[in-house]
């Protein structure tokens, strides 16, 4: 129902409507003392089953965007990656665990010096086992899962805060994660922090997404549970957050 005013003829008549989409219907209108009081049109001007307009040029994702800052995070993360030894503790535990577990060929069991190795989920050791078995033992393929989760955590800033905000706003989030210090150090360090962060972060943004496609629910799962077999009961916020939310 659409109400205007006109001065128009003391008769009832039909009426031609144009539409916003220049669709011309038909209207019935009740004509009184010179003023139209209402106009019932045949199709209403907006309804919620009608087809979803054809996405634009400006409306499509902004495919470049996520390129360019994919790579400049490559370029920070992944360079000269393997230059330093690993740490004295987490770094070279998990590295040590990661070898011994390519070199047994036990990838049920993690082991430390040989011993049952328990205290941590599997994931980060059995993704740089596979590593350590198609490229070598090295510091560059004991620290590839943190530097790649890194780049995918900036990634996934940026496609979260689109969600949000307009592309700049977008874009200074991303960068600004990438050039923090916090990121930088632990983005390029064996450890088990960034792989969690990054599969914290898919499943959130599945979360928000799951208002388009309802099989996006699919993708919050898996981030929940490959977020626990990272980190265990680190993940367990998350899972709370989400089922609150």
């Amino acid at each position: 129902m659409l109400i205007v005013t006109a001065q128009v003829d003391f008769r009832e008549r039909a009426v031609p409507l144009v539409s916003v989409l220049g669709q011309q219907t038909q209207t019935n209108s009740l004509l009184y003392e010179g003023r139209v009081s209402c106009i019932l049109a045949e199709a209403p001007l907006f309804s919620l089953r009608q087809e979803p307009i054809a996405m634009t040029t400006a409306m499509r994702p902004r495919w470049t965007t996520i390129v360019v800052i994919g790579l400049i995070a490559a370029s920070v993360f992944l360079i000269g990656l393997g230059s330093s030894r690993l740490d004295s503790w987490d770094e070279a535990i998990y590295a040590q665990s990661a070898k011994e577990m390519a070199n047994n060929g036990d990838w049920i069991t993690p082991h430390w010096n040989g011993k049952e190795f328990f205290q941590k989920p599997p994931l980060l050791i059995w993704l740089t086992a596979f590593l350590f078995k198609i490229f070598g033992v090295s510091e560059t393929s004991a620290r590839a899962v943190s530097a790649f989760s890194g780049i995918g955590v900036v990634l996934l800033t940026l496609l979260l805060a689109r969600r949000f905000f307009d592309e700049l706003p977008a874009v200074v989030a991303a960068v600004a994660l990438l050039v923090s210090a916090p990121m930088f150090q632990f983005a390029r360090s064996g450890t088990m922090d960034v792989l969690l962060t990054f599969f914290i972060l898919l499943a959130v943004y599945a979360y928000v997404k799951t208002t388009d496609n309802a099989r996006w629910w699919l993708v919050v799962g898996l981030g929940c549970g490959l977020a626990v077999m990272t980190k265990g009961a680190a993940a367990l916020p998350l899972l709370a957050a989400l089922v609150f939310a």
